[in-house]
């Protein structure tokens, strides 16, 4: 073996990947202090495993990768790889086809190491192993570094001995010894640990027996609970599905009512935006009535003043009339005095009476004709000026009083017209008055009337709701029940069909049974012969006869599980029309290699005695005992030799004592079976226990297929009769809320109808005191 050649990256002082070549004669290594001869050293060292820092000359592992300097960065990975050749012979098997070893060391700043032989990952041990093999090691001669050689000179026997024995190759076998001592005391130490296992292992053998069958009952439970569950989740799911449908059914139902209600609603909402429009012209023209009837009272007020204010003031005019009319006839008394002094005077008396009659025909012009007379009579008669004076003052007092009279008589005219008017108005107010609390009185009982409708259409309204309600309880509880009962319904049902199932398939029956009764064919098959098994012809009474002396009998009779105690696996054996028929089926069972089975003929041999007479009156005064067996049995029409061959000598009893007993006093050839399902037989034999509870017998498998049966039935008209319940509630429900609909329709417009003539009987009174 000979060191070839040496590569550095990284390590210490070779930032650059530096390769020594060593060829055949070099020893060593010279050169000046500082090149980095012992670095080299160092670097054949750590690939060859060092571990010790300090023989590396450094503190940390991580001081070995090159730290970096002013002109180059630091590198964070050092890599050493040593070529070994010349290696045959040397090395183990495994190597024996290489001409040539690498062995490579890495180290990363972050820690990790890693260990490589011809670029292979290994461990640190598998280089230790090949260079000990090879007689080299990192702490042996192989590497005599500075001082080594001072060291070895004065070192002690001891240390030499070592070394003696590291170059004789001793060292890699006492290596091995330690490693081998190692390995067996480790191996000593796992032993000890086997020891302690298999003793506490031993001791938990029946806690883990226990376990185990805890664990096939767990399994068992755990099937029967995953068969209930996918009952439950059946009868879940089909529950759910059926309340969908309602579900849906109910909102199609709704949706309709939804789209009626809408297009009610748009229609109610015109009608009432019509009849707010109606209701504000209404409002309008009944506040310009209003209006005008309050102008109509102002005025009749005004009116009245003006009416009292003239009947005063023509009371007043009547007064002056009569004074004016009294002056009148003094100046026509003065007139013909002055008509008598003067003769002269006649004309102008003649003048003037004219312009008292032209005056009296139209005011003005005789004004006119009078100031002309009196300019006439002025200018004729100056020396007369008093006179005129007088006459002219008489004159325009006669003419202003005749056109305050004329004025008076057309004001008395018009206040008599106008008083005619107001009293007419007054009439026609007094009317108005009448008639607006007529209307009063016809709106009060108008509401009266629609306010009794509305209280009876409340009353009705309330038993409607508590109908509803009470439907509605109803209904919640045929809905509850028949839920409960299409979930028994489909859990019994599922119960049926794997019950069915099973008895299909022919679960529990014996390998040859099964494959005869599964390969019977017709008539004209091998297997024509073959009826069936014994069970498919026997049946139990029930319910059970009378019992004597059934006070002093202890238990439950279950008939089943008796007879079935009775039978045992001869329930499976299968029936047959003869021997013949014994022989094709045996055959076929050889043929297919399908099992083993027992043949019993149709009318099997009597061999046995069946209990009656004596004996049966016998039997029966003994304390304990139930009967014969063949009382609590029945076998179809054809098949009672079975019955007979199964159970003419079988007596039940109430318990096993009892059972011995009478085996001792009787001395008999029969057969007794206990309602536990204790058999005692005339030979002395005797079987009994519990069984393990895993499934029930075939018999019981029938009774409760037929039991299941006959409760099907029982829960379809259940949900049959209970659906039409539901469905009754359902559409009187549907009903009442048509009807409630209706109501509160109609009290609404009775509510509405009640306010709108509260007002209009609000108006008529405010109406009736403006009157």
């Amino acid at each position: 073996m000979r060191l070839r050649k040496v590569e550095i990256f990284g390590f210490k002082t070779f930032p650059e990947k530096t390769i020594l070549s060593f060829q055949p004669g070099i020893t060593c290594i010279v050169g000046p202090n500082g090149c980095g001869k012992s670095n080299v050293v160092d670097a054949v060292l750590w690939a060859m495993g060092e571990q010790s820092t300090k023989t590396l000359r450094g503190e940390r592992m991580e001081d070995v990768i090159f730290f970096g300097s002013e002109s180059r960065k630091t590198i964070s990975m050092s890599e050493v790889t040593l070529t070994i050749g010349d290696i045959k012979g040397e090395l183990p098997s495994q190597y024996s086809g290489y001409s040539e070893v690498e062995i490579t060391r890495r180290l990363f700043r972050s820690g990790e190491s890693e260990y490589l032989i011809n670029k292979v990952h290994c461990r640190l041990k598998d280089i230790k192993d090949i260079l000990i093999d090879a007689g080299v090691g990192f702490k042996g001669h192989t590497v005599i570094e500075q001082g080594k050689v001072e060291r070895i000179l004065t070192s002690t026997p001891e240390d030499r001995r070592a070394i003696i024995e590291d170059t004789a190759g001793i060292m890699k076998f006492k290596y091995r010894k330690t490693e081998a001592l190692r390995k067996l005391e480790a191996t000593q130490h796992n032993l000890l640990r086997v020891r302690d296992i298999i003793s506490e292992v031993k001791r938990q053998i029946n806690s883990l027996d226990r376990q185990v069958r805890k664990a096939r009952e767990y399994q068992e439970l755990a099937g029967r609970i995953k068969e209930q569950e996918i009952a439950l989740y059946a009868a879940k799911y089909t529950s759910i599905e059926s309340t969908l449908k309602d579900l849906l059914s109910r909102e199609d139902v709704l949706r309709v009512r939804e789209i009626k209600t809408l297009s009610e609603v748009s229609n109610m909402e015109a009608e009432t935006e019509e009849t707010r429009r109606l209701i504000g012209e209404d409002d309008r023209i009944l506040n310009g009535l209003r209006q005008s009837l309050f102008s109509f009272d102002r005025e009749i007020s005004e009116n009245e003043n003006k009416l009292v204010l003239l009947d005063s003031q023509v009371t007043h005019q009547k007064g002056e009339k009569e004074r004016l009319l009294s002056e009148i006839s003094k100046l026509r008394e003065n007139l013909q005095t002055l008509n008598v002094t003067s003769e002269s005077f006649r004309i102008e008396k003649d003048i003037i009476e004219e312009a008292l009659i032209r005056a009296e025909a139209a005011i003005l012009e005789e004004e006119k004709q009078f100031e002309s007379a009196s300019r006439e009579f002025y200018n004729l008669q100056e020396s007369l000026e008093n006179t005129r004076t007088r006459v002219f003052g008489t004159v325009g007092k006669i003419t202003e009083a005749r056109n305050r009279e004329t004025s008076i008589q057309a004001r008395i005219t018009e206040l008599n017209r106008l008083k005619e008017r107001g009293l007419a108005e007054k009439a026609g107010s007094a009317t108005q008055l009448a008639e607006t609390q007529a209307q009063i009185l016809s709106r009060k009982e108008g509401k009266g009337v629609v306010s009794y409708g509305l209280e009876e259409k409340t009353a009705l309204m309330t038993s409607l709701t508590d109908k509803l309600a009470s439907t509605e309880n109803s209904l919640i509880e045929s809905t509850g029940r028949l839920d409960r009962i299409k979930e028994a319904f489909h859990r019994s049902e599922a119960r049926y069909h794997s019950l069915e199932e099973m008895e299909k398939n022919l679960e529990g029956y014996q390998e040859g049974v099964k494959s005869i009764l599964l390969s019977k064919g017709g008539d004209t098959s091998p297997l024509a012969g073959i009826h069936g098994i014994v069970a498919d012809f026997l049946d139990i009474i029930t319910p059970a006869p009378n019992i004597p002396n059934r006070d002093n009998i202890e238990g439950e009779l279950q008939a089943e599980k008796v007879i079935e105690a009775v039978l045992g696996e001869r329930l499976q054996n299968i029936v047959v029309e003869g021997q013949e028929d014994t022989k094709k089926a045996i055959e076929f069972l050889k043929s297919n290699c399908a099992g083993r089975t027992t043949f019993i003929p149709k009318r099997p041999r009597p061999e046995k005695y069946r209990i009656e007479g004596k004996a049966l009156q016998q039997l029966s005064n003994i304390s304990g005992v139930i009967g014969p067996a063949m009382t609590f049995i029945e076998f179809r029409e054809g098949y009672e030799a079975l019955a007979e061959y199964f159970f003419s000598d079988v007596v039940i009893v109430d318990k096993l004592e009892t059972a011995l007993n009478l085996l001792k006093e009787t001395n008999s050839s029969y057969t007794f079976v206990t309602i536990d399902g204790e058999v005692v037989e005339s030979s002395g034999r005797i079987t009994g226990g519990i069984s393990n509870g895993k499934s029930p017998g075939l018999i019981q498998k029938r009774r409760e297929l037929r039991a299941l049966k006959n409760e099907l039935l029982r829960l379809e008209r259940e949900v049959s009769g209970t659906e039409g319940e539901v469905e009754r509630a359902k559409n009187e429900k549907v009903l009442l809320q048509v009807q409630i609909e209706n109501i509160n329709k109609q009290i609404h417009e009775e509510t509405i109808r009640i306010v709108n003539i509260d007002k209009d009987i609000e108006a008529l009174i405010d109406d009736e005191k403006r009157i």
